[in-house]
């Protein structure tokens, strides 16, 4: 095999590097591996923040994707809730519901967000959910429905929010909902491009960001899977969480289950999880603790 011909005088010895220093530089990425594991954010789900090795880190994009009444929206609440009550500021951003404060008062109270909605309460509830807002008043979650602005209006809105009330994550629900662009490109490449977008966006914050997306219709299948994302999105995410209830196709079929299924996780090996769905409270919990 045949070199460059450059004589030797003229080579740089710059792509090799003793062992010494390849270990120096082992030991500082493994010791930032421990830090970063301790101030991940807890979603407040036990077995799936060990899968995501601690939760979710700095600087990462985290796709949350499933078909219609999976209980996408209700994952990304639930996230919020937890972190905003662990009294790390959150910036939700939100297109789909506008119940939402609604689903924070069910989730926070226990009592049926039906009820809520439709102010048919009982005394007792009717004290539960004024109880349930004097606490909400004090959590730093912040609410955005940006019904009108544009994927850069929402994004100079979220480097605001960050700069002065301090947000430590965002979640947007949902992220295909979003006025993309005015360009012509197909759907598909807007997408990719606004995903690409939003994963620099996380690097440039230095925060976690969660994009809830729902799944494109294929055939006949119900189960999640990678290929039914818009765009190219499992190239620009950091981690893929895929949401799955048996029972809203087949009654009884592993009532109140819903399964999160990591099948990209930066940080190791994909898994599973199951979670228990009570759609009255608008509130997720891990099995072990229903």
């Amino acid at each position: 095999m045949e070199g460059s011909n450059v004589p030797l005088e003229k080579v740089k010895i710059d792509h090799f590097v003793s062992i010494n220093r390849a270990l120096i530089q082992f030991w500082d990425d493994w010791e930032s591996r421990f830090s970063d594991e301790e101030n991940a954010i807890k979603t407040g789900f036990t077995e799936l923040d060990q899968i995501l090795n601690g939760g979710l880190h700095k600087s990462e994009l985290t796709v949350v994707a499933g078909l219609p009444s999976m209980g996408k929206t209700i994952f990304g609440m639930n996230v919020a809730h937890s972190v905003s009550c662990s009294k790390r500021s959150v910036g939700l951003i939100s297109y789909r519901n506008p119940w939402l404060v609604i689903g924070f008062m069910a989730l926070q109270s226990h009592v049926d967000s039906q009820k809520i909605r439709c102010c048919n309460l009982s005394k007792a509830e009717k004290i539960k959910v004024t109880k349930a807002c004097e606490e909400l008043k004090n959590i730093p979650l912040w609410i955005c429905q940006p019904y009108g602005l544009d994927f850069s209006e929402v994004v100079d809105q979220m480097r605001l929010m960050r700069e002065k009330n301090k947000v430590e994550i965002f979640v947007i629900d949902s992220f295909e909902l979003m006025k993309i662009s005015k360009n012509d490109n197909p759907h598909s490449i807007q997408v990719s491009s606004s995903m690409r977008s939003l994963r620099l966006l996380s690097r440039q914050l230095d925060i976690p960001i969660i994009a809830i997306s729902n799944l494109k219709p294929h055939g006949s299948s119900r189960l999640p899977s990678v290929s039914k994302l818009y765009g190219n999105t499992a190239v620009q995410a950091d981690n893929i969480l895929l949401l799955y209830r048996p029972e809203y196709y087949v009654a009884n079929e592993r009532p109140g289950e819903l399964e999160v299924k990591v099948v990209q996780n930066t940080h190791g090996p994909c898994g599973w999880v199951n979670l228990y769905f009570n759609s009255q409270y608008c509130k997720l919990e891990n099995f072990q603790e229903c």
